[in-house]
């Protein structure tokens, strides 16, 4: 027998001893799941979007079943989800509200003043961190589609050089709300029967300012605080905000909407599918 062949066959029986060896190290030194575990693992989205907080569908799995992490984090899943969790738990299913995504910058393509042409990168953390892009106010929406690009649900689209928001769609995972440099995305609860009002504005300069750079800005007024529900509407910093404590249904701040002389106060039109 060659030396050649004798070499092969004693690295080929040396191979499959330590094969052996080690799948019985790994029968005897394995963990076993906790059926919990996998169960619960079984009743999430399985997106692994991260919007729970957690790396992965199983590190929440995990966390729900061994750390008592809260079972209404899978966004995705909705009430399905939180009613299997909870029953896995052996505990009451909370009351899960419906959220969606809101952008506060009512300015398109068509009515954003720009400064000139953006050539860099074509990212809205790339325009925001190195000139600003092309867009002058320094709070509004770039339109670079950051947010769309890192949805997973197909949720968020483009019209006219802005993010719409398909609330059919959308899981509230909490994704663009991340993505977004300047934001711009927060998560609202929202009862399609009452309908969502929000403050499309995000700038914080004074109302001169806002009337150079943007038609649909801001401009600290006050008319939605005198039009609108008591306390609902409260100027501070050259911004209007609401007090969704307060709010009650679209219906309500209609005069204040209809009053706003900018629309920068309007129901939001969360589109569906």
């Amino acid at each position: 027998m060659s030396v050649v062949v004798l070499a092969s066959l004693s690295m080929f029986a040396i191979a499959a001893i330590f094969a052996v060896c080690l799948g019985l190290a790994n029968l005897k030194l394995q963990v076993q799941k906790d059926a919990r575990v996998v169960k619960a693992r079984e009743s999430l989205a399985g997106v692994d979007c991260g919007g729970c907080g957690y790396p992965s569908c199983n590190g929440y799995a995990e966390a729900v079943v061994f750390d008592g992490a809260s079972v209404t984090l899978c966004s995705p899943g909705g009430a399905e989800t939180v009613k299997a969790l909870a029953d896995l738990m052996g505990i009451e299913p909370p009351v899960v509200s419906n959220r969606v995504a809101v952008v506060h910058c009512g300015a398109t393509k068509l009515t954003r003043k720009r400064r000139g042409l953006y050539f860099g990168i074509k990212t809205c953390l790339a325009a925001h961190v190195t000139t600003g892009g092309d867009v002058i106010c320094p709070y509004g929406c770039l339109g670079l589609g950051d947010c769309f690009n890192v949805c997973a649900f197909d949720a968020i689209r483009m019209e006219k050089g802005s993010p719409v928001v398909d609330a059919n769609k959308c899981t509230a995972c909490g994704k663009c709300v991340a993505a977004c440099p300047r934001k711009l995305i927060t998560l609202h609860d929202y009862d399609p029967q009452k309908g969502l009002v929000a403050v499309v504005c995000s700038s914080r300069d004074r109302g001169p300012e806002v009337k150079k750079v943007c038609e649909v800005g801001c401009i600290a007024c006050k008319v939605c605080e005198k039009q609108g529900p008591e306390n609902v509407f409260k100027v501070e910093d050259n911004l209007s905000a609401m007090n969704y404590e307060l709010y009650t249904d679209a219906s309500a701040c209609q005069l204040a909407i209809e009053k706003c002389p900018t629309h920068c106060i309007a129901v939001i039109n969360i589109r569906t599918s």
